[in-house]
Parts: C-alpha cells; structure tokens; sequence
C-alpha cells in the first residue's frame, strides 16, 4: 500500500540531466493506495538541456481514469524548461493546470494522454503558456491523445515543428477520445 501526495518541487534548476523519464518525474504505478494520491505542484523551477522530458506525470490506471477518479490535483506553474525532448508528458490524470510556463528549443511536443484509455486525462487546463521552438525533430508543440474536459486559452505557439519541413502544427488532436475541449 502507498501514500503519496502533497509533493511541492519549487525553485529548483536542473541542468544537463541524463536519464531516461524527466528532469522532474512522478510515476505511480498500478497498485493499492491508502489514500488517494493528490496535490502535486511543480512551480517556479528552470529546466535545460535533459536528455527526455522537463516534466512528466504518469499514473495508468486499468480502465482509465473516470468521472469518479479522484482530483489529483497537478499544478506545473511559471517554470522554464529549455532543450530538452519533450516540454512535459501527462497520463493518467485528473485536475491539471499548466499554466504561466515557458517550453523552449525542444526536440518534441508536450504530451497529454497516450495510446490507451489507461492514461487518460480529465479536466486539463492550459493557459498562458509559450511553446517556443517546440518538436524540432517532431510535428506538434501539443499532441492531445485521449482527453476529455480540455481547455486551451491564451497560449502562444512559435515556429512549433520540424525545423526544415512544412508540417509544423500548433496543436494537435490525436487519436483516441475526446470531448469538452475548447
């Protein structure tokens, strides 16, 4: 059995990590909790040169999270994430608020949901962001696979895609399901 919650990472720099997750990693597996877990905030840090994600949180859950998942309450606020593969990963939530952040010189896009119902997300927002120079070697500087209840406002995308190739896109609705975005 496992608690985990209430996880502040704040004012933190990391620089030229390895590693094969993040710079900055939550990764609860399958298993039996004795308290639900929740409040995790990622705020005010700096982040260059990590070899695979800024920020990553996955939590699969068999079946996916639902309506009666319990709020875990994720928060990546005012940070500063600078070449590394991917800005930040998401899967397996509920409750989360990207907001405030700076995503520069990456080698691909962030990521919401993946390619199962396992690592779905629920009630997602994301709001003043810049996604700079996001999916060099990728498409997208946001790839959103299976989401429901998403909102995007008031971010800004710039020159998001391959570096020598015409297929950049902004944001990107992948497969899987989806509703209540806007």
């Amino acid at each position: 059995n496992y608690i985990v919650k209430n996880i502040i990472v704040r004012g933190c720099k990391f620089f030229d990590n390895g590693g094969g997750v993040a710079a900055i990693a939550f990764h609860l597996p399958f298993g039996n909790y004795t308290i639900a877990p929740n409040s995790f905030i990622v705020e005010n840090n700096y982040i260059e040169n990590n070899a695979s994600d800024g920020i990553y949180f996955g939590h699969p859950i068999a079946g996916g999270v639902t309506e009666l998942t319990r709020d875990l309450g994720i928060v990546i606020r005012n940070n500063y994430v600078l070449n590394v593969a991917r800005p930040f990963s998401i899967q397996g939530a509920k409750n989360v608020l990207i907001e405030g952040n700076t995503f520069n010189t990456t080698h691909a896009g962030g990521l919401l949901g993946f390619l199962s119902a396992d690592t779905r997300t629920i009630d997602v927002t994301i709001s003043n962001n810049k996604f700079l120079h996001c999916a060099g070697a990728g498409v997208s500087g946001l790839t959103v696979f299976d989401t429901n209840r998403l909102t995007i406002s008031n971010n800004e995308f710039n020159d998001c895609g391959p570096v020598a190739g015409s297929t950049g896109i902004g944001i990107q609705f992948h497969s899987g399901t989806g509703s209540n975005r806007s």
